[in-house]
């Protein structure tokens, strides 16, 4: 078992040739993370064990960062900032403050001193399983090197994750409340309406003289980039991540995403940066032309077309709730698995309080809202 804390020092005739796609991705994030995510402060350690290479980031007081990052990220400055958009009562709106600063005194007691195991870096992680082979031996091992640290899975939900959330559980991780996210799977049962609806949404697509392509070129991806952040950033979140051009043209260079686009006259308009995992698909990047009546209807039908045709799951993420369940996705609760029995007393009992309290507090508001 070794520890690498750099790139150049990973033994890679050690390790197994099916993991060697990593070598790419592993190279960014240990050596360039800050120029392609700008609101992410971690570093990226990699744990080689037997033949398996593990990816760590390690983060302490990222107060600032991005939620994909951060859980004072997540639970504070994001949830803040869409609280303020809801409208409702003064009393309910003082009452939701005031447990967003209780939520936000814990962890900056914590010093939000967190390892993530598997990080993507993105709003969505998809596993595989052969990253749970030696998770008990992984877990371990991370716990000795980062004794001060709690350690966290991000993004499982029941439906997908279910198996590692058993053994996850049975190594004394525990649920922490995400979000509300929504899978459409084709193999359940759905309604003449979601059916319809559907295949509405790509007829209007096919009518509209618009392209569908899955080529682009440094030119694409500088546009790409700004849809994003039109989307992403400027309409919905500055929490959001700030992922920058460069990293969208790393990705693509190096195979890392499938991206899906729709042009007009040569022209992006539309485009998904698409992570497909054991079985699973997640638009994990995404930007549109917010004018264009429509747009975000026919972007999302080459989603579901592609998951009914290859029988795959789609994990789309949350928010958009009305359109992703009139086409017959369902609502999952999104946990993040978190570990920290082997902290001493006063941060143990920090994220146990933190833990406890909102997703006591969450479950219910999640399931009434978006559910």
């Amino acid at each position: 078992m070794k520890w690498y804390s750099q790139y150049e020092q990973i033994e890679w005739q050690h390790v197994s040739k099916q993991l060697h796609w990593m070598k790419p991705q592993l190279k960014l994030w240990m050596n360039e993370l800050d120029q392609c995510i700008k609101n992410v402060s971690a570093e990226l350690l990699v744990l080689h064990i037997e033949d398996q290479l593990v990816p760590v980031s390690v983060s302490q007081r990222n107060y600032n960062d991005t939620w994909i990052n951060s859980l004072y990220g997540q639970f504070v400055l994001e949830t803040e900032e869409e609280f303020l958009k809801v409208n409702m009562p003064k009393i309910a709106h003082r009452l939701g403050s005031a447990m967003i600063k209780i939520a936000g005194s814990i962890l900056k007691f914590s010093q939000l001193k967190t390892v993530t195991i598997y990080p993507s870096f993105t709003s969505t992680t998809l596993y595989d399983h052969y990253q749970f082979v030696n998770i008990e031996a992984i877990t371990e091992a991370v716990a000795e090197k980062f004794p001060q640290h709690m350690i966290m899975f991000r993004t499982m939900t029941e439906h997908r994750d279910g198996m590692y959330i058993e053994q996850l559980e049975q190594l004394a991780f525990n649920k922490q409340i995400s979000r509300m996210v929504f899978l459409y799977d084709p193999d359940e049962k759905h309604t003449k309406n979601e059916r319809k609806d559907k295949k509405k949404d790509f007829k209007k697509l096919k009518k509209s003289g618009y392209a569908i392509s899955n080529y682009v070129d440094r030119k694409d991806l500088s546009k790409m980039h700004l849809l994003y952040q039109d989307i992403y950033l400027n309409k919905y979140s500055k929490y959001n991540p700030m992922y920058t051009q460069y990293y969208f043209e790393a990705l693509y260079e190096n195979n890392l995403i499938d991206i899906w686009c729709i042009k007009d006259q040569d022209e992006i308009i539309a485009f998904m940066g698409i992570c497909n995992n054991d079985e699973t698909i997640a638009p994990l990047y995404f930007g549109y032309v917010d004018h264009i009546k429509g747009l975000y209807f026919m972007i999302s039908s080459l989603l579901f077309k592609y998951s009914d045709e290859q029988n795959v799951l789609i994990n789309n993420s949350a928010g958009a709730k009305d359109y992703k369940k009139a086409r017959g996705a369902r609502p999952h609760l999104e946990y993040h698995m978190v570990k920290y029995d082997h902290l001493k007393l006063l941060p143990k009992l920090s994220w146990m309080i933190f833990n406890t309290l909102s997703t006591a507090v969450a479950t219910p508001i999640l399931k009434k809202i978006e559910g």
